[in-house]
């Protein structure tokens, strides 16, 4: 079944990831790993956390695939890494959208946090550069 952009935007999140780790790499069930990841957001009470929250001003953390992953499984089943991309970049973005517009703005942005997600060993999906823009 296709999913939507929103729903492969959802799968790629920190407790799928600890999902990911436990199932893979200490063999437990999906039900034992779903058990943990519940009960470690209950205990830590991270039900609301946002990692993006925690970035510096104009960045932002996310979870995205890895560039290690190979290509055939399913979303949920590849490795995902954590990546800080810079979202804005006040004065710069400022004088770039003066000058050449909202499209230069743009592609601009997708240039930079591409390359920024490369460098920390992560990939951007399509949905991830259309959920982080906005559009």
């Amino acid at each position: 079944m296709a999913k939507t952009s929103q729903q492969r935007v959802e799968v790629k999140n920190r407790d799928k990831q600890l999902k990911y780790i436990l199932e893979n790499e200490f063999e437990l069930s999906p039900r034992e790993s779903e058990s943990i990841v519940k009960t470690a957001n209950e205990i830590y009470e991270l039900e609301n956390y946002e990692p993006s929250h925690q970035a510096d001003r104009g960045k932002i953390v996310r979870t995205v695939i890895s560039k290690d992953a190979k290509h055939g499984p399913r979303l949920e089943e590849l490795p995902k890494v954590n990546v800080t991309l810079t979202k804005d970049i006040q004065k710069e973005d400022k004088d770039l959208y003066r000058k050449e517009g909202k499209t230069s703005l743009r592609q601009s942005k997708i240039l930079r946090m591409t390359n920024e997600a490369l460098e920390q060993d992560g990939l951007l999906t399509q949905e991830d550069l259309a959920d982080i823009l906005e559009v």
